[in-house]
């Protein structure tokens, strides 16, 4: 659920802001925030009333929609939009969504984002989880000191409560006044869309330093908090003499089975650069001819110059709670409540073997073979 905005308005409403007076400038901005606020939620607030009265009359739709029957704690959480979530929610008093929202709404994140679908989401409430690889730590005869302690060096216990990501939600009153099924569907929405660019951030590029480990980070090596960076490993064709020495760096020495990878990438590095690699003309039709199972995921949450191979259901990520607070600054809105949702949670790869970062300054395009046959 995007909201309806676009580069006009937004340019229009920069240059108001801009050209105001100082001594007019506070109000220059409140005028901009209503105007920009009533265009980004109105088409979205119309939609929703006319599916409510479609699904009064088509029990189909109704069922299409989503919409839930609420628990009592999600019936006791969503009552507060109601009454006005500005005297419901405070600063001082944050208030804690309830976990079977979590749980549905990073559902939804994980169908919403092709890199989210192949992370490990710990259950939402849990506050330390077990992330292990598997490296082949095994062996016959009896149970020594240096099996233990090798075995053990492959499981790695984190805690969920370290950091937190910060969302801003737009509530219009117009989905409340629909009742709480609607208010449930809308909100697990936008908080699942609001989440998804933070988490695809973490899991690629997190720096460690007050949020989760990306997969382009060592694990164990840090400066002031912050991991340093992978080095990035050159990738001159996706043919089986170059593509296979980089995958083989994902095996972890020979301890892991490989057998389909992810190319997390910029959608900018992706049509410019891979796409022309990776594509040949067969039988009339363009089809990628990656050597090996390859499977491209396009995301704007990748720096450009810099996508990252690696093992699907190797990342381990968890959300231990969301909280809420009102944005006390927009007490001025009277159609849309401003919320500020607060995720707490962690998360890294099982070892530093699951991604390698590419160069791909020197990715090569794909050439057919051509072989000339002479008759005589």
């Amino acid at each position: 659920m995007k909201l309806n905005t676009n580069k006009e308005l937004l340019a229009s409403l920069t240059a108001k802001i801009e050209g105001a007076p100082v001594e007019n400038k506070t109000e220059a901005i409140l005028s901009a925030m209503h105007e920009f606020i009533e265009a980004s939620t109105a088409g979205i607030v119309e939609q929703y009333a006319q599916d409510a009265v479609r699904a009064q009359e088509d029990a189909d739709f109704a069922k299409s929609l989503g919409l839930r029957t609420l628990n009592k704690d999600e019936k006791a959480f969503y009552s507060k939009f109601g009454v006005g979530v500005k005297n419901a929610l405070t600063f001082e008093q944050e208030d804690v969504i309830p976990v079977t929202i979590i749980e549905r709404t990073l559902d939804s994140v994980k169908k919403e984002s092709g890199l989210l679908g192949y992370v490990r989401i710990v259950p939402a409430g849990v506050k330390k989880w077990i992330s292990a690889a598997a490296t082949g730590a095994a062996a016959w005869g009896a149970i020594t000191a240096s099996i233990s302690a090798e075995l053990s060096a492959t499981i790695t216990g984190i805690n969920m409560d370290a950091f937190r990501l910060a969302a801003y939600l737009l509530v219009p009153k117009g989905i409340v006044a629909l009742g709480e099924a609607y208010v449930d569907r809308y909100f697990r929405a936008i908080l699942a869309e609001a989440m998804v660019d933070g988490l695809e951030y973490a899991v690629i590029d997190g720096d460690g330093k007050d949020e989760p480990i990306g997969f382009s980070r060592l694990l164990n090596t840090s400066v002031d908090g912050v991991h340093t960076a992978k080095t990035a490993v050159a990738l001159a064709t996706f043919a089986p003499e170059d593509y296979g020495p980089v995958i083989e760096v994902l095996t972890n020495g020979g301890k892991r089975k490989v057998e389909e990878v992810l190319l997390i990438c910029n959608p900018a590095d992706y049509f410019a650069t891979i796409l022309p690699a990776s594509m040949s003309f067969v039988n009339g039709t363009w089809a990628p001819n990656f050597s090996f199972p390859t499977r491209v995921i396009q995301t704007v949450n990748c720096d450009e110059g810099s996508p990252v191979l690696a093992l699907p259901n190797m990342y381990d990520l968890g959300i231990q709670a969301v909280k809420l607070d009102v944005y006390k600054e927009t007490k001025a809105l009277d159609d849309v409540d401003v919320l500020i949702a607060k995720t707490y949670g962690n998360g890294r790869a099982v070892d530093d073997a699951c991604a390698v970062v590419l160069d791909i300054s020197g990715l090569a395009r794909y050439i057919d073979t051509v072989n000339t046959v002479a008759v005589v």
